[in-house]
Formats: structure tokens, sequence, C-alpha cells
């Protein structure tokens, strides 16, 4: 009952984002999170890396392969197998293949990467491909597919918490209404 409950009461969110949501300018980690919002796998995601931010490493991710493309040399994209790629200039674009999401699953994508304090807010643009070769586009085009922004803060004093959503405290609600409904039925039994 719990977790009918959990899950009627809870959205799921299944734009793409960047996490966190907010930051504090220079050197951090930074997930491209992906979810799956249909009955087809996703099979490769696409992220277009903003002008303020720089990667200086990716995190592999098992059953995934990347390529990336440089400033410097767009054309030249090479699969990454481990070997230094200093030197290629900045990287502008990260594509991951080869592995699968499926149905209801989500994936994240860890980059270590800094971003500049002359911005305030970056948006980054990703595009998610399925199994049939759809590609949706999470790159602010039109209001469905919101392209994925991160807050970035001059000092770490200005990061705020996480503001409890609506849903999160419908789910409180909904857990503790199941919780009493369990008890009085245990109690009317003994």
């Amino acid at each position: 009952m719990v977790a009918v409950a959990l899950m009627l009461s809870a959205k799921v969110s299944a734009h793409v984002t960047v996490q966190p949501r907010e930051t504090v300018a220079g050197y951090t980690v930074s997930s491209l999170r992906v979810p799956n919002e249909k009955d087809l796998a996703t099979t490769q995601v696409r992220v277009v890396v903003p002008d303020a931010v720089d990667v200086y490493g990716i995190m592999p991710v098992a059953g995934w392969k990347y390529t990336m493309k440089h400033e410097e040399a767009e054309q030249a994209e090479a699969d990454h197998d481990g070997d230094d790629h200093a030197g290629q200039g900045r990287i502008t674009e990260i594509t991951w293949s080869g592995g699968k999401i499926g149905a209801g699953e989500f994936m994240e994508f860890p980059l270590s990467v800094q971003y500049s304090a002359d911005s305030d807010k970056v948006t980054w643009k990703a595009y998610q491909t399925y199994a049939d070769g759809e590609v949706v586009p999470w790159d602010g085009t039109d209001e469905k597919h919101p392209a994925p922004t991160v807050v970035v803060l001059k000092t770490a004093s200005t990061v705020t918490a996480p503001k409890a959503s609506k849903d999160a405290w419908m789910s409180v609600a909904a857990l503790l209404l199941s919780v009493t409904a369990l008890a009085m039925s245990l109690k009317k039994k003994a």
C-alpha cells in the first residue's frame, strides 16, 4: 500500500537535466541525467558543452563508449580509449553510445568541469536518441523539451538548499496516511 501511494503521489520528471542545478563558479563534477520516458530504449546521448564550461574529464559509464569533438578539430572525432587527449582543444560535444537506458530507467553521465564566473546561468543542449532512431532535442526549441540549465553562483555562501516541492510533501503525506491506515488495520485484527 505504501509503495502504491508513493507512486501515485510522486510525479517523475522526464526531462534531461544537469546535476546539480546550482553550483559555484570553478571546478566541480556535473552529471548529465537522462531519464527514459518511452517504451523504447535510449541508445545514444549527445551533449553540446556551453561556452562558459570547460570539460576536464569524463567518467566512464559501464556499457557505454563516448566520442568527443574539440574546438580546434571539430571534424576530428575519435573514440576514447584511455589515451591522453590533451592538446586537442576545448571539448565542445560529447556523444555516448553502445549502451541502453530501458523504459522507466535513467542514467547519469558524470563530467569533471569548470564553470566560468562570467556567467550567472549556463544552458546545455542535449539530444536523446531512441532505438527507433527518433532524436528528442532537449535544447529549448519548444517548451515541452527544455534545455538543461545550471545557475552559476559567485561564492559558496550564496548556494541555496534545495526547496521541498509540493510533490515531495504529497509523498510524505501519502506515506503517513498509509502507515496510519496499516496501524489501524492491525489494531482492529488484534
